[in-house]
């Protein structure tokens, strides 16, 4: 289908999709998303995609087997998971969607770029204790932010690095466990 088409067709999802993926179009890969008719082709924004789905009809409908169905739906094709319990802020960007799940109740902020194979959630599976998100963060492939912690504004969250801690503002953690790298000028 045309992208005409479907914004046509269907304007209440094609402006959520637009409001998803304004980002990419502010950072000049207009030619390559004009080598596709939707930006959707890409796993890490179809999961998004979905997960923004998800998320209003929670907040409108309430939890019922539909989401729970576009969960199966999104971890088959596109092999992450995304809680559409999690409140996700604007720009989410998920690089190489493969093996990433972010949790229920996580709260992540605007502008976020996280990598594949991530973990975002509890420690424990029978606490409530959630992670906490800034704006800006950079979270690389492999890592894992678990427990009741925040990652500050404009932080950077190394490869393959447990974060159990809090980290402040423009810090970089990386390691098992994180341990601050250095702190960047904000």
């Amino acid at each position: 289908m045309k992208t005409k088409r479907f914004q046509k067709k269907f304007p209440h999802l094609s402006s959520l999709l637009k409001d998803c993926f304004g980002l990419k179009f502010d950072r000049k890969q207009k030619s390559l998303l004009e080598q596709y008719d939707c930006p959707l082709h890409n796993a890490g924004n179809l999961s998004v995609a979905i997960y923004r789905i998800q998320r209003e009809y929670f907040l409108s409908q309430g939890e019922d087997d539909f989401l729970k169905i576009l969960s199966i739906v999104q971890s088959q094709y596109t092999a992450s998971l995304i809680y559409y319990s999690a409140d996700i802020g604007k720009n989410f960007t998920l690089v190489h969607s493969y093996g990433t799940v972010i949790g229920s109740k996580i709260i992540i902020g605007d502008d976020c770029f996280v990598y594949h194979n991530v973990t975002i959630g509890a420690r424990y599976e029978s606490t409530n204790e959630r992670p906490t998100i800034g704006d800006h963060v950079t979270i690389y492939a492999g890592a894992k932010i678990l427990g009741q912690i925040k990652i500050g504004d404009r932080a950077v969250i190394g490869a393959n690095s447990v974060v159990i801690n809090d980290v402040a503002p423009g810090e970089i953690w990386a390691g098992v466990p994180a341990r601050l790298v250095r702190r960047k000028q904000i």
